[in-house]
């Protein structure tokens, strides 16, 4: 990871164990703060349960972005990750979570973008 990344990590109080992880890469301008979700993965533990843990793990990324966003004084919060194109269930994990397709893909990935509300 390069210096200022973040890294969002869940786990199982119960059971000890990492369940979720996501790493993203802020990039802050004078107007925009936006951050890449450059990694999404689930636990082997809960794959299948419904994405019920792929969700949270978004809702918290949401958060993570939002509460880093407030310090940039930027006026615009964007979320960004690039899907492969035949990976269905990540783009339906990013479209449950407000993401949107942004432009035509790019060879075998497509950017999806999410604007988020700072206020």
């Amino acid at each position: 990871m390069k210096a200022g990344s973040l890294l969002v990590v869940g786990w199982s109080e119960s059971s000890n164990e990492i369940l979720a992880m996501a790493h993203l890469v802020p990039e802050v301008s004078a107007i925009v703060f936006s951050a890449h979700v450059a990694a999404i993965g689930v636990s082997r533990v809960v794959r299948g349960q419904g994405g019920k843990v792929a969700d949270r793990t978004l809702e918290e990324v949401r958060s993570v972005v939002l509460e880093t966003a407030r310090d940039s004084k930027a006026t615009a919060v964007l979320a960004t990750a690039n899907i492969h194109t035949r990976n269905f269930p990540s783009q339906r994990l990013f479209e449950r979570a407000g993401y949107e397709p942004r432009s035509v893909p790019s060879g075998e990935y497509q950017q999806w973008i999410c604007r988020l509300d700072a206020s």
